[in-house]
């Protein structure tokens, strides 16, 4: 007897023990055997272990032909046509290219979010073919028409990384392909819907499955792996031709489409299927009745728990059994049987070793078989555990955790060239950095904004991932909206507000007509898409009143406090701005001089033109008002904003070539309006005619020469020095790596180099 933590555990070790005595003791493969209870359920994942250590192996069960894949995938469009079409038949038609002449994969993950995203699970579960296919193509043209909406929103944000743009177009082309793809489909289905509830003839049923077949084994002919799918495909041909004679003899030609299947499924299930061909001195995978005469050497009985020897302990009729003296249950039966199959097993081999794992893989308790209560049997010989790698995977995995714990592992000479690049990396020093300039140059651009500065002060390491390495962060079923989609929603409908009120509509009357909450609703559309919670409508309504509320906050403090918010005679909104550092040299000298060929891009919220500000105090001691020529301003969700971004906006807007601005204006204002509050957060005048800014409310006076040596020496970090290490181990750095998104990327990284340079 032997067991294990786990069925992992049990499938690792069993595989382990057959190749230790097959190179340890000289046993040929064709002297072992395994014995699966639940054959259908681990046949293969056994066979594709021993594969992976090298053991010749074949498959040999007592399956039915219908458990074969490619006769499931075969009979695929006749059960959709008799369960009315349903929407999870016809993906998975789509995803094993079923009745589509070019059978290019499509993303299996990338369908799923798309058939989620445009709802194409949510229909009615029964439908004719005709009915079915305008309703994915109405769901699938609106969830395009979606999903190019929400790339050209992306696509104006700054903030918004180049890889997830990327990741949109490619789900826009997905989206083309699966409509074209469903409707070759469709058609390829309607010979199958004229005869699903009308008699036709038998040649009918004949000829349409002959040509689902052609498909089939041309895809699985030249592939050795799936030969047996080929036999398999060649003993449907053999039991259409049994039908054929079948009904011919009865008279019986003429049948809907169930009555075909029903005869059709008859067969296949009486008709044997081996995964795998015969070959010789083999280790055998073999089913506990197919197991009863089958001599060998040793045969190892896995899953020997509860539920599995004997089967029926899992059966919720087992309780009802045994009430009669007279005579024996059904699966009371079956026990009998099954007990006997063991028993002949046991027979048939010289010695046996029985497993069993003591908990599922998802840590639930299992108990060992009840039929152990009445043997004996001697506890002392269980297996051994083997530790030692056997195959090149797991060489690889040791090896890799013997570096994270640093210590040795001694490896065969022949598989020393496996782990070579390993040894490399153990053996270099690990720099955090790029050491060629023009590789950096190459994979960052020429092109830089305000969000890539920040994050690389922020963590140059997470700078390095997303920038370099083009990483993203792992996508989550949120239950309300992103801070990166609420951001693009305000500034979205507050410019469409700006725009009514430049063509005479005040911002009261957009406020009392509902305009706020029609913009939102219409936003908050282009959101939803491959998202299934967000989809669902309370959690829909629940999003649009939040943003709803927000927005209203703030209008409401432009509305009440208009000298509080700065508005001006005129206000221009999403201003998108691309400036080559060259033309920036008479504020930023020295970095135009390095720099020139870079250029600076972003887009600024919003610009207020000719706004006063009143003076405070009363009488002869008011203060006289302030005219700003300018009010630059940045729209935030909520708390936050840095003075960086004040600054590096406010030089760009000197060198902005749009009609209507102030060519030489003599005194700016730059803040951040918070919409969540309702407020205005860090102030910012700047003075162009003395080279000047000041921070009100920390009463710090900075020169444009001082904002020129900050954006050289951070440009001079990221192309000259090129190190790229993690916030924390920056001065000054922040480095919050609890709330990031990449931290599972970097983690095992910074635990084993932490510090090293």
């Amino acid at each position: 007897m032997a067991h294990y933590k786990d069925p992992e555990e049990e499938l690792i070790q069993v595989c382990r023990q057959i190749k230790r005595r097959i190179i340890d003791e000289g046993i040929g493969p064709g002297e072992l055997a395994i014995v699966l209870n639940n054959f259908s359920e681990r046949a293969r994942e056994f066979s594709r272990k021993l594969e992976e250590y090298g053991i010749p192996v074949r498959v040999s069960g007592e399956e039915p032909l219908s458990s074969s894949i490619a006769v499931q995938l075969l009979i695929l469009p006749f059960r959709a046509a008799l369960a009315d079409y349903p929407s999870h038949l016809l993906i998975s038609m789509l995803d094993h290219g079923l009745g589509i002449a070019e059978t290019g994969e499509l993303d299996l993950e990338g369908l799923d979010a798309l058939a989620s995203g445009a709802g194409l699970h949510m229909g009615p579960r029964r439908s004719p073919l005709k009915d079915r296919k305008d309703e994915w193509m109405s769901k699938l043209e609106g969830h395009l028409e979606a999903l190019r909406q929400r790339l050209e929103i992306l696509s104006q944000d700054e903030s918004v990384y180049e890889t997830e743009l990327q990741t949109q177009e490619a789900e826009i082309q997905l989206c083309q392909e699966l409509m074209l793809k469903a409707e070759e489909l469709f058609q390829s289905l309607e010979r199958i819907e004229a005869a699903r509830v009308v008699k036709s003839d038998l040649k009918l049923f004949m000829d349409e499955i002959a040509t689902w077949m052609a498909s089939l084994k041309a895809r699985f002919l030249n592939q050795p792996d799936l030969e047996s799918e080929v036999i398999a495909i060649s003993k449907v041909e053999r039991i259409l031709s049994k039908l054929e004679v079948f009904h011919g003899t009865m008279g019986n030609r003429n049948l809907t489409l169930n009555e075909f299947m029903v005869s059709l499924e008859i067969l296949l299930a009486s008709e044997e299927y081996r995964p795998s061909p015969p070959r010789t001195n083999t280790v055998e995978i073999l089913s506990l009745h197919s197991a009863r005469f089958k001599h060998r050497t040793l045969k190892f009985i896995v899953n020997f728990n509860d539920g599995i020897f004997p089967t029926r302990r899992s059966n919720p009729l087992y309780s009802l059994e045994g009430q009669s003296a007279d005579e024996l249950g059904y699966y009371q039966i079956k026990e009998r049987e099954q007990r006997e199959a063991l028993y002949s097993c046991l027979c048939t081999s010289s010695q046996a070793i029985l497993t069993y794992p003591k908990a599922s893989r998802e840590g639930e308790l299992m108990v060992p078989s009840l039929w152990l209560d009445s043997w004996s049997f001697d506890k002392a010989g269980s297996l051994e555990i083997l530790s030692s790698p056997m195959s090149a995977g797991e060489l690889k995995i040791e090896f890799g955790c013997s570096l994270a714990r640093g210590t040795e592992i001694t490896a065969p000479d022949d598989a020393l060239g496996l782990l070579y690049p390993f040894q490399l990396y153990a053996e270099s020093e690990f720099s955090w950095g790029i050491n060629e300039k023009a590789m950096t140059e190459s994979l960052l651009g020429r092109r830089f904004s305000y969000s890539k500065l920040s994050e690389f002060k922020n963590c140059p390491f997470t700078f390095f991932l997303h920038r370099v390495m083009g990483l993203e962060e792992q996508a989550s079923e949120l239950y309300g909206l992103s801070s990166l989609e609420l951001g693009n929603i305000y500034h979205a409908v507050l410019k469409n507000l700006y725009d009514l009120k430049q063509e005479g509509m005040d911002l009261d009357r957009a406020v009392e007509e509902g305009r706020v909450q029609n913009e939102i609703e219409s936003m908050v559309e282009r959101f939803l898409v491959a998202n299934k919670i967000r989809s669902l409508p309370a959690v829909r309504e629940a999003m649009i009143k939040e943003a709803t509320s927000k927005v209203l906050t703030y209008l409401n403090f432009e509305l009440g406090s208009p000298e509080k918010a700065f508005i001006g005679d005129r206000t221009l909104t999403e201003i998108p701005f691309s400036i080559p550092l060259s033309d920036m040299a008479d504020v930023i000298s020295k970095t135009a001089q390095k720099y020139g060929d870079m250029v600076f891009g972003g887009r600024i919220d919003r610009i207020d033109l000719n706004v006063t500000e009143a003076g405070k105090g009363k009488g002869k001691k008011k203060q006289e008002d302030r005219i700003y020529d300018i009010v630059l301003s940045d729209y935030k969700s909520g708390s936050g904003g840095d003075w960086d971004q004040l600054e590096l906006y406010t030089l760009a807007l000197l060198f902005l070539n749009l009609g209507g601005l102030p060519k030489n204006p003599a005194l700016i204002r730059s803040f951040f309006r918070i919409i969540k509050d309702g407020k205005i957060s860090l102030k910012l005048d700047t003075y162009p005619n003395e080279n000047r800014m000041v921070q009100i409310h920390e009463k710090k006076t900075l020169t444009f020469e001082d904002i020129d040596t900050d954006l050289l020496a951070i440009l001079d970090r990221i192309f000259e020095e090129r190190v790229f290490l993690p916030g924390s181990a920056v001065d000054g750095g922040r480095g919050d790596c609890y709330f990031c998104d990449l931290k599972p990327n970097c983690q095992g990284l910074l635990d084993q180099r932490w510090g090293t340079q």
